[in-house]
């Protein structure tokens, strides 16, 4: 299902004028092109997303890239109020940590769970955002790391 939805996404981005013409250099121009509410950056973004679920190596490099470009797609939807799709991308990540990380508490998956959270008050979802608060407690507590994003639970 979420890889439908990302689909439309894709075809959706494309169609309301992706420039051909842009081609960052770096991830700050990425950044400044989400940041500035142009959509240029977006197809780059999910073809990146793409090869790095599919790519075999998981190293650190891997795993920070993945994590960067999953934060700027949902910087893109949240900033649209597309928060049904911010939670696709947000539980397609943690999906794919799960299943390609040998740590399951690891820094990455914490931030995605943090991440969650507050996305859970944004949709205004009670429940949710407690189950996903108390488990991202949890993982910092577990792990004794109590630094900003624990101050933010």
């Amino acid at each position: 299902m979420s890889r439908i939805i990302i689909a439309i996404f894709s075809i959706f981005i494309s169609l309301v004028g992706y420039s051909q013409e842009f081609s960052p250099k770096s991830w700050d121009e990425i950044a400044n092109n989400i940041a500035s509410g142009h959509d240029d950056a977006v197809p780059i973004l999910l073809q990146l997303k793409n090869d790095l679920e599919t790519a075999p190596q998981w190293d650190g490099d891997a795993k920070e890239t993945y994590l960067s470009t999953i934060s700027l797609l949902i910087e893109y939807t949240s900033r649209r109020g597309w928060f049904k799709d911010e939670e696709t991308f947000l539980k397609d990540a943690m999906r794919n940590f799960n299943e390609k990380d040998s740590v399951a508490n690891s820094p990455y998956t914490r931030r995605l769970w943090v991440t969650m959270t507050r996305l859970q008050q944004d949709l205004g979802d009670p429940d949710a955002l407690l189950m996903y608060g108390h488990q991202a407690l949890r993982m910092y507590e577990d792990v004794q790391d109590y630094s900003f994003n624990y101050a933010l639970l």
